[in-house]
C-alpha cells in the first residue's frame, strides 16, 4: 500500500523528527539513542516547543526530553518551561478526573447512561500518567433525545451552556436559541462551562456528542451505543464502548477533524495527540483487537474511510507493523478522499487539498488552504 509515497515526501527537520521520536509513552533503545543525537547536536528550541504546542504533546514528550539531554543543550529556563507543562497538566488532569467522577456518579443517580469518549477514557486508562496527555474538556455519547435531561443534570451541577473567556476570566453564556442552533448546525450539545477557583483549571467543559460523525445519519452514533458495555471507570460503573468500538469511534473523531474545515478554522485539523491516541490504544489493546473484525465493524459504522485515513496516516508517521497490517484489512479501491476536505454541514462542497499531508501536518496553521480553496 504505497499509493501516496511520492505525494507525501518531505525532508523533516530535526525538531520535527524529534517530536516524532518524543511522543510515545514507552520509548525503545534506537528511539532513545537517536533523541539523545539530536538533542546534542543542537535544536530550534522555539520552534520545537511552537510544533510540540500545536500538536497537543508537549506534557507527552516532556519527561523525555529532560531525561535524554544529556549534554544540557537545552537551556535551563526552557527546560523549566518543558517540566512545568508536565506538571501543571499532571496536577489539572487530576481535578478533571474527579470532576469526571462527579458527572458519572450523578448521571447514574438519575439514571441516564453516558458514554465516556476521548480523553476522559483514555487518560485514567491507557496514558495512566495524568500528567501525559492533554484534555481541554470532559467528553460523552449521548443519544439526541437525552439532550434536555442531560443538560439539566449539567446545570445542577452548576454547568451553563458558554465559552470560558481567559481575559475576563468569567464563562460567558449564550441564549436559548444559540444553543438550538449550535445543535442544530453540529453533532453536539452546546458546550457546557462551569467557573472554578482554580488556577490550574479556570473552569470544566463538557460536550455531549450525539452524531460522531456529522454524517448525520446517526448510524454510527446508534451502532456505537447499542454494543457499549457496562464497567467500571475511576471507582463508577457506567458505560464504555467496547475496545473495538472505541478504536473507530477515536478513528471518526481524528478523521472528521483532519478533513473538515471548521477544525481547520479553529488550528485543530492535524494534532499529533489524535494519531498518538490511536497508537496508543492499540498498543495496549492488541490482544482485544482482530484486525478483520475491525474492518467488519467500520464496514457496518460506515467508517472505513475513517479508519484507512488514520492507519495509512500512522504507518507513515511511526512506522508501527500493525498500521500496516490493518490497512490491508479494509476493501478501499479509491484512494482520493485521502487528498481532500468537506466544509461545515450547513455548506456541502468538498475541495482537494494544495499542500500534501506533511506540508500541512508541519504547518503551524492551515487557513491558507481553506480561504483559497482549489
Amino acid at each position: 500500500m504505497k499509493v501516496l509515497q511520492k505525494e507525501i515526501k518531505y525532508e523533516l527537520k530535526k525538531e520535527e523528527r524529534l517530536m516524532l521520536l518524543a511522543s510515545r509513552i514507552k520509548l525503545n533503545p534506537e528511539q532513545e539513542e537517536e533523541i539523545i543525537e539530536i538533542l546534542a547536536s543542537g535544536i530550534n528550541i522555539e520552534y520545537f516547543l511552537a510544533l510540540s504546542i500545536r500538536h497537543k504533546v508537549l506534557p507527552l514528550l516532556s519527561q523525555h526530553i529532560i531525561r535524554l539531554d544529556y549534554n544540557n543543550t537545552i537551556k535551563l529556563e526552557y527546560k523549566k518551561v518543558i517540566n512545568h507543562a508536565f506538571q501543571a497538566n499532571k496536577t489539572k488532569n487530576t481535578f478533571l478526573i474527579e470532576e469526571l467522577r462527579n458527572v458519572l456518579e450523578e448521571c447514574r443517580k438519575r439514571d441516564v447512561q453516558i458514554i465516556p469518549l476521548k480523553g476522559a477514557m483514555l487518560i485514567p486508562t491507557i496514558y495512566k500518567d495524568l500528567g501525559l496527555r492533554i484534555s481541554n474538556d470532559l467528553d460523552f455519547l449521548i443519544t439526541l433525545d437525552q439532550s434536555e435531561e442531560v443538560s439539566k443534570i449539567l446545570h445542577s451541577l452548576g454547568y451553563l451552556p458558554g465559552h470560558y473567556d481567559w481575559s475576563k476570566d468569567q464563562v460567558n453564556t449564550v441564549t436559548h436559541e444559540e444553543t438550538i442552533q449550535w445543535r442544530d448546525q453540529s453533532g453536539n450539545l452546546h458546550p457546557h462551562m462551569k467557573k472554578v477557583d482554580n488556577g490550574f483549571i479556570k473552569y470544566f467543559g463538557i460536550d455531549f456528542s450525539y452524531d460522531v460523525d456529522l454524517k448525520r445519519t446517526f448510524k454510527a452514533s446508534k451502532g456505537l451505543i447499542e454494543e457499549s458495555i457496562s464497567k467500571n471507570l475511576c471507582g463508577v460503573e457506567t458505560l464504555l464502548l467496547n475496545p473495538v468500538d472505541f478504536l473507530i469511534h477515536v478513528a471518526i473523531h481524528l478523521f472528521k477533524e483532519a478533513t473538515n474545515v471548521k477544525w481547520v478554522m479553529l488550528h485543530q485539523d492535524l494534532n499529533l495527540i489524535k494519531f498518538c491516541d490511536i497508537r496508543e490504544y492499540v498498543l495496549a489493546s492488541q490482544e482485544e483487537l482482530d484486525w478483520n473484525v475491525v474492518a467488519k465493524r467500520a464496514k457496518e459504522l460506515d467508517a472505513e474511510e475513517a479508519l484507512f485515513y488514520c492507519f495509512y496516516y500512522l504507518d507513515h508517521i511511526f512506522g508501527d507493523d500493525f498500521a500496516q497490517k490493518a490497512i490491508e484489512c479494509f476493501g478501499i479501491s479509491d484512494f482520493s478522499f485521502l487528498n481532500r476536505y468537506t466544509s461545515s454541514i450547513e455548506d456541502d462542497y468538498t475541495k482537494t487539498w494544495r499542500k500534501n499531508f506533511n506540508e500541512r501536518f508541519f504547518s503551524l496553521s492551515n487557513i491558507d488552504e481553506v480561504k483559497n480553496p482549489k
